[in-house]
């Protein structure tokens, strides 16, 4: 009978520790060219956890001990990126650039907006508008 007691306490306690287990998970975030990315935002999806790459790209974070973990990279002017942990200690990452197309680009006597974020009265100004003024 004592046997048994201790068998289950040490089961119930196995488990009540195992339940909050955490691993850490590090890396290095690059660019394309192999440059490292500094102030890449690194998070765990799904949840309010989260930190930054330093200046020579690296984190490093604690997760779930769960295989459905899942990264979340965010930088700007680049494409962010999800990857799934699934158990392993290091996940290195390249971010690529996001390339931006406009339709309309409106210059301003102070540099150039886009239509969307301008408001206010425009005016549309050709080649042959000008010519006539001369």
């Amino acid at each position: 009978m004592l046997l048994k007691t201790l068998l289950l306490t040490g089961l119930l306690l196995f488990g009540y520790f195992n339940v909050g287990a955490q691993n850490v998970v590090s890396g290095v975030v690059s660019d394309k060219s192999e440059n490292p990315l500094f102030f890449v935002s690194v998070s765990i999806k799904g949840l309010n956890k989260g930190t930054y790459t330093d200046e020579e790209g690296k984190y490093s974070i604690s997760v779930p001990n769960q295989d459905s973990v899942v990264l979340v990279f965010r930088s700007s002017g680049f494409l962010s990126e999800e990857v799934l942990v699934n158990g392993r200690s290091e996940v290195n990452l390249t971010l690529y650039e996001e390339v931006t197309e406009y339709d309309q680009v409106i210059v301003v006597g102070y540099g150039e907006a886009s239509s969307k974020e301008y408001t206010g009265a425009t005016s549309k100004v050709g080649g042959e508008d000008i010519e006539k003024m001369n």
